[in-house]
């Protein structure tokens, strides 16, 4: 797995405050077939046993930051590490040697239970379909398609590169220098399918004054949008 690792002190990153980025510039196989996969899987309806499925502008990320928005337009369905469907393992172990890589450059962190979300992009004429935000994680190994975007200080930058380690919202545990990836999605654009692997610690770990998973499960209800 380590050939699909490269880290870039792109142009500009360190005097904007971010240090590195670690990209995927090739896109694994077991990546490819799972897309492939969930696009089946959205085209005809269906949703896996034991997935937390989240329809069409039902969430918008950047409510998580308290910012007021309308539904992100994606639909998606997720899964915990211990709910992984047979057409996912392949992928999922996949991810899980990503996972174990990056966490050695994080001393002291150990993942737990970390979880896998496939998201669908219809095509569209709308200039944003994913909110900016940064994820409620550790990192996240992302493969993200186009229009994907980073914000390096007030600027918004395209992100071409098939894959992706973005940090989280976690990542101050365990290296301070690190400050959460801000990111979104814009449009227009023609259907997208992406994946996602989110990387966390134990649920009780401290963090600004309650855990990591009250943390979560406070983002979580944030960027519902129950009005769409």
């Amino acid at each position: 797995m380590d050939r699909h690792f490269v880290t870039v002190p792109a142009k500009g990153y360190v005097r904007r405050g971010m240090s590195f980025l670690l990209t995927i510039p090739t896109l694994p196989v077991e990546v490819e077939r799972a897309l492939a996969v969930a696009r089946s899987w959205f085209d005809i309806g269906y949703v896996p046993a034991g997935s937390d499925y989240r329809p069409l502008k039902s969430v918008a990320f950047a409510r998580s930051e308290g910012t007021e928005a309308s539904g992100d337009l994606h639909h998606s369905f997720g899964f915990y590490d211990d709910a992984v469907p047979d057409d996912c393992t392949e992928v999922h172990g996949c991810l899980k040697a990503f996972e174990a890589q990056v966490a050695n450059l994080l001393p002291g962190y150990e993942p737990h239970r970390g979880s896998l979300r496939i998201l669908d992009y219809p095509a569209t004429d709308a200039p944003l379909r994913a909110t900016p935000h940064s994820d409620y994680a550790t990192f996240s190994i992302l493969f993200p398609g186009p229009g994907f975007q980073v914000q390096i200080a007030d600027e918004w930058v395209d992100l071409d590169a098939p894959g992706v380690v973005l940090f989280g919202d976690f990542i101050e545990l365990y290296n301070p220098h690190l400050k959460p990836t801000r990111h979104q999605v814009i449009g227009p654009g023609e259907r997208r399918v992406s994946l996602v692997y989110f990387s966390r610690p134990h649920a009780g770990t401290p963090f600004n004054g309650a855990t990591t998973g009250e943390y979560l499960q406070r983002k979580l209800k944030m960027h519902q949008v129950e009005d769409r």
